[in-house]
């Protein structure tokens, strides 16, 4: 979900400035009418992700946030695609980029629990697992860097994966404490946790790459709040793989935790994710953020105790951390930090229009502002 073309920036739009949207003689040249069509992406995505962070919060039961997250989605969706058509070489500026990049996050993982129209086609869900993979191949570089390098991880491969009956309890549990709708396992057209479905682990990396672009954006440090919501985000996507999902083996605990700075002569020019390495670097000095490696240890030391091999057998120590680290504890604060990134930026100007006024504007030069636009005064509460 991308309004990006060329690799070439446009720059930042003037969104407050009254040649935005004024009209000549009527008619809108092909500059108005790109800045039009550039405030209608704005507000829509903005409006879509306000609906689906609103249907993450509603119950199971209340259909009413499900059809207007789905018919935000949906009209969105629709102008991206005319937008890419009528503007191949254009692309949107830091802003902009953002909200739709959150949008697209916000949507894979809202809706990720049910099969729906947001849901990634086979082909394209395991195109997304290779690159993850390759990322973290690239990251890890060589046996000593492996996340597991040196550690007791052979119950993972011996006692794994679960038996399908517990499989089954975990993924209707986990569903129970987010309130999403209960799946029948004895019908074929159960999703969530299957390979057919989004998981934890396959958004880790769009989680890292929202972060790390409005990191950039803002030009602030990483927070020990963001590292810990980030670390929790690690291991609750190690747990679904192999509580939820049936995984076996290592391979899912050094793909998840295969995050943090790289030096440069070890970063390449080809590196997909570039802002998330300059996220984790440090400002100060060359090396990596302070408090990541830490924070990212404990995290890896709870999943796989170090000190010789743990006597808890490996499905038990699993249900243990289950217990200790919910799900809806993660799904909480990752609703938390969504809403707040969302408002982070000024709302849209047509949003700020619908609440009767323009930021830095007076009432008086909003009505202005309408007024040249060729829209009544008090737009849009008024009767067309």
């Amino acid at each position: 979900m991308s309004a990006s073309g060329s690799s070439e920036r446009q720059p930042k739009r003037r969104r407050l400035d009254k040649t935005i949207v004024r009209l000549q003689d009527g008619t809108p040249d092909a500059q108005v009418s790109l800045d039009v069509d550039v405030l209608i992406i704005d507000y829509v995505t903005y409006q879509a992700t306000i609906a689906l962070l609103a249907e993450a919060k509603s119950t199971a039961g209340d259909s009413k946030g499900g059809i207007s997250a789905a018919h935000n989605l949906e009209m969105t969706n629709a102008f991206l695609a005319i937008f890419k058509a009528k503007y191949a070489d254009y692309q949107v500026d830091d802003e902009l980029d953002f909200r739709i990049l959150l949008l697209k996050f916000v949507t894979l993982y809202v809706r990720r629990s049910s099969c729906n129209a947001s849901s990634p086609t086979p082909e394209a869900l395991k195109a997304l697992r290779v690159r993850n993979q390759q990322r973290a191949v690239h990251w890890i570089g060589n046996a000593e860097r492996a996340p597991t390098h040196g550690r007791h991880v052979e119950s993972f491969d011996q006692d794994l994966p679960l038996p399908l009956e517990d499989l089954e309890r975990n993924r209707a549990d986990v569903l129970s404490s987010l309130n999403a709708p209960a799946e029948d396992e004895a019908y074929e057209d159960a999703f969530y946790g299957t390979s057919s479905s989004l998981a934890l682990l396959d958004l880790l990396p769009l989680f890292m790459e929202v972060s790390a672009t409005r990191n950039g954006m803002s030009e602030s440090t990483l927070t020990v709040q963001w590292m810990e919501l980030a670390g929790s985000f690690i291991l609750q996507a190690c747990l679904e793989m192999y509580s939820v999902r049936g995984a076996a083996g290592s391979d899912a605990i050094d793909e998840a935790f295969a995050w943090g700075f790289e030096s440069r002569e070890t970063t390449t020019t080809g590196d997909d994710l570039p802002e998330v390495d300059a996220m984790f670097e440090c400002e100060d000095e060359e090396g990596e953020v302070l408090g990541w490696a830490e924070i990212k240890q404990r995290y890896l030391d709870e999943l796989i105790p170090r000190g010789g091999e743990s006597q808890t057998p490996v499905a038990a120590h699993l249900e243990s951390l289950a217990a200790a680290h919910s799900v809806a504890g993660l799904h909480r604060k990752l609703l938390h930090l969504l809403n707040a990134l969302n408002a982070s930026m000024s709302p849209p100007v047509l949003a700020q229009l619908e609440n009767g006024s323009l930021e830095g504007f007076t009432l008086e030069q909003t009505a202005e502002f309408l007024e040249e636009c060729g829209l009544p005064a008090g737009w849009p509460n008024v009767s067309m």
